[in-house]
């Protein structure tokens, strides 16, 4: 942790001058600090500016350092805390924009950290794109709809702010969600990551690697909300819709099709959603920090920071400042392999506008698309009127986000087992239980039917990374869509081909095979032993699956 115990109290105004003179903030939300102000790093033109609007209240240390022309060294009052990120958002757009530390030795370490990595990272990774079989099967099955939903129910918490009741309670929210949609899954965890000092933790879900390497790839983006419009944050209304459930929303709908189908990565992938990101960079400073403590192989990380506001005619803005420029070339190829219906521009960002920067200080390899050229963001964002109405009611463009991270997750993790590149790695044996409570089974007769659920091998599945779906009991044959007639489909057990018949996709409830893409697995009937095939889709328990 980089500050020391924060409590509540009471503070005086103070006087804004210069071009947010308008504005009807004082302070903040009553933070102050025993005995100790806090050091804090910002890059050296926001140090200007803010130290004019605060009149000149904020003194500046001398960093014999490459960074001392380009970041700022200064301590402040723990009830300026709120003030400067919203200086740092209404002047300078920056979500974030200075970092928080624990002494003047590490505030210095830090401003160096950020410009000795400032395009580079200490780890390197070769940047193949070989996984279009796994990344074509999963965009198709990412949705609007899932991400909105997300989005609807994060802003529905009066706020998410870090220090608040109803933020502590959105970070269990997005836990049990994450949750939720890996259950089953023995190689996934999720928990919470404890911060001292305030209320809200932080939320990681870890999808193991198959165990061939230590390597680990992040994706992750802030969940407090913040409203700099008014005095008490900890009271006031902030949704937060866009700032930043757009990007938890959008993970989330990455996780929910990667558990769906049972992905299995070589590398092991990390989700997470930070706290206290709006007042420093907070959380993600204590975990990136944590992680590099312990020495963990990260080898590549993708910031979501707002994705769901069009500013502007591009799709992606590809922050280029305390990045990594391999990587970011690497999510340039990315979309012209895979989105190239999608348009980008690149842009800067600023001193730690955003939680990248946390794992960029460390050396690690860090990319940051965001929803538009900073001064076509949101200008809704840190008020109450942060809501999805501002994005037309609809999550069309953090739907293209997912996209994007989907790619870049499974391009970069690999698939388990998968040394030629092929994805074709089949992961671990499940059941796969109809919602009427049976289990899909296939016996001597290889037919296969709804049975009893007993864990035999005939009933025990995977869906491969390659679309095949096989039972333990014949490893070498591959369920088949095997005839088709008027509103039907037979299916039966014969010999992996690769054809699309063996092609199959778990939308959500609903497995889909490629050569009959308007129809669904149903059981033909409701009893023991009823047989199984094709037929259209009605949304009934006979035609939902899950994994058990």
């Amino acid at each position: 942790m980089k500050i020391k115990k924060l409590t509540a109290g009471v503070i005086t105004s103070l006087v804004l001058t210069g071009s947010l003179a308008t504005s009807s903030l004082s302070i903040g939300s009553g933070i102050t600090e025993e005995k100790q102000k806090l050091w804090v790093t910002m890059g050296s033109d926001a140090y200007a500016g803010i130290q004019q609007l605060m009149g000149n209240q904020l003194p500046k240390y001398n960093v014999s350092s490459l960074a001392q022309t380009d970041v700022t060294v200064t301590q402040l009052d723990p009830a300026h805390l709120d003030l400067i990120s919203y200086y740092m958002h209404a002047k300078y757009k920056r979500c974030g924009g200075f970092m928080v530390h624990d002494s003047y030795a590490d505030a210095v370490k830090a401003a160096n950290e950020m410009l000795v990595n400032k395009t580079e990272s200490l780890v390197t990774v070769d940047y193949t794109i070989d996984q279009q079989k796994v990344v074509n099967g999963f965009l198709p099955q990412l949705k609007e709809r899932d991400i909105r939903t997300t989005i609807e129910g994060m802003a529905d918490f009066h706020n998410r702010y870090y220090r608040s009741d109803t933020g502590e309670e959105a970070s269990s929210w997005i836990k049990n969600t994450w949750e939720r949609l890996a259950q089953g899954r023995t190689d996934t965890k999720v928990e919470l990551y404890s911060h001292s000092g305030w209320k809200q933790p932080s939320v990681i879900m870890t999808l193991q690697g198959d165990g061939s390497t230590d390597e680990v790839v992040v994706i992750g983006g802030h969940m407090d909300s913040i409203n700099h419009t008014v005095n008490d944050k900890l009271r006031a209304r902030a949704p937060g819709a866009d700032d930043n459930a757009s990007g938890i929303a959008t993970i989330t709908d990455v996780i929910k099709v990667m558990m769906a189908n049972n992905y299995k990565p070589k590398r092991t992938i990390k989700f997470m959603a930070y706290a206290a990101e709006e007042v420093g960079l907070l959380g993600s400073d204590d975990i990136a920090e944590d992680m590099k403590g312990q020495g963990a192989n990260v080898v590549g990380v993708m910031q979501l920071d707002m994705t769901n506001y069009q500013g502007s005619s591009y799709d992606y803005a590809l922050v280029t400042d305390y990045t990594n420029s391999a990587q970011n070339e690497f999510l340039k190829r990315l979309i012209g392999e895979y989105l190239s219906q999608y348009s980008y521009t690149t842009m800067r960002c600023g001193y730690a506008c955003s939680d990248h920067a946390s794992w960029h200080r460390q050396g690690y390899a860090a990319s940051m698309p965001f929803e538009a050229p900073m001064q076509q963001s949101n200008r809704y964002i840190h008020t109450a009127n942060d809501t999805l109405d501002k994005s037309g009611n609809n999550a069309n463009h953090a739907f293209k986000f997912a996209q994007l991270a989907t790619a870049f997750l499974v391009e970069l993790a690999k698939s388990a087992g998968d040394d030629d590149g092929d994805g074709d790695d089949q992961g671990e044996y499940k059941q796969f239980s109809s919602a009427l409570g049976f289990c899909l089974d296939v016996q001597d007769s290889k037919t296969p039917l709804a049975n009893d659920c007993s864990k035999t091998d005939g009933q025990l599945w995977m869906l491969g990374n390659d679309g095949t779906m096989k039972s333990k009991r014949y490893k070498d044959l591959c369920l088949t869509v095997t005839s088709s007639s008027g509103s039907s489909g037979s299916v039966a057990m014969e010999k992996c081909s690769g054809s699309n018949s063996q092609q199959w996709t778990l939308n959500g409830e609903a497995l889909m095979n490629d050569s009959l893409s308007d129809r669904v697995l149903t059981i033909y009937g409701y009893m023991q032993g009823a047989k199984v095939g094709m037929w259209y889709n009605w949304d009934q328990d006979y035609q939902r699956w899950s994994w058990k």
